[in-house]
């Protein structure tokens, strides 16, 4: 029984690291630093972490994320000669199923830069 439960517990951890590494690809569409809220288990998750579901929509020029189940803060540092020493938190909009990551959250954290603002765009858990 001890055996059985190590050989699954080998496979979670597996899988938690595979899922991660598939996260920082997806999230990487960006080049800015990306920091994970729980590296380990995330508080309150039922299932595992997975990669979350990014959706481009040309048209609306709408990035949506939807099935974040890995919280991250994807930071957006202002030049060193522009800094002003004040960071903001951006969490986009988007419902509760989605994030509208790019013009709630990107844009807005790119002109907050430019401003001297280091701006932090929260990738909050959503289903």
């Amino acid at each position: 029984m001890s055996l059985l439960i190590d050989v699954i517990l080998i496979k979670e951890i597996h899988l938690t690291l595979l899922c991660i590494l598939i996260s920082s690809f997806a999230y990487s569409q960006t080049d800015h630093e990306i920091l994970y809220l729980w590296p380990a288990a995330v508080p309150g998750e039922t299932g595992g972490k997975a990669p979350p579901e990014i959706s481009d929509n040309r048209r609306g020029g709408v990035t949506r994320i939807s099935m974040v189940t890995n919280p991250a803060l994807v930071v957006y540092e202002p030049s060193p000669e522009n800094r002003n020493g004040a960071a903001v938190i951006i969490c986009p909009g988007g419902g509760y199923s989605i994030l509208a990551v790019h013009h709630g959250g990107y844009a807005v954290a790119d002109w907050l830069s430019q401003l001297g603002y280091t701006a932090f765009v929260l990738h909050y858990r959503v289903p």
